[in-house]
């Protein structure tokens, strides 16, 4: 017999609506079950800068993980989470990118 998992939903959010040089930047991703589907999916999110990864993360009780980041290079930036799926929940993944701007002195 073969059992599927159920399907997820991968949200990632970011701190700030602009990105600016120099200042942190927190992404969070909330993993959760699409209905009918119940229950908390558990696991891991492996965040990725571009191609690079840059955290491995177990989710927390409420489904998420975040990071905290600063970017010194202005340009677009891609940041994107990756949900592993896990026994009973399939794997899931969503992006963010936005255009890093330099900060201006005394802001």
């Amino acid at each position: 017999m073969t059992v599927n998992r159920d399907a997820t939903t991968v949200a990632l959010g970011s701190s700030v609506k602009r990105a600016v040089t120099g200042r942190a930047v927190a992404f969070t991703t909330t993993v959760a079950a699409v209905k009918p589907g119940a229950g908390m999916p558990t696991g891991t999110v492996t965040f990725f800068v571009g191609k690079k990864v840059v955290a491995r993360l177990t989710l927390d009780a409420n489904g998420q993980a975040s990071i905290r980041r600063i970017f010194s290079r202005t340009g677009l930036l891609t940041v994107r989470a990756v949900y592993s799926g896990d026994a009973h929940f399939a794997a899931g993944t969503q992006s963010i990118t936005a255009r890093l701007r330099r900060r201006h002195p005394g802001r």
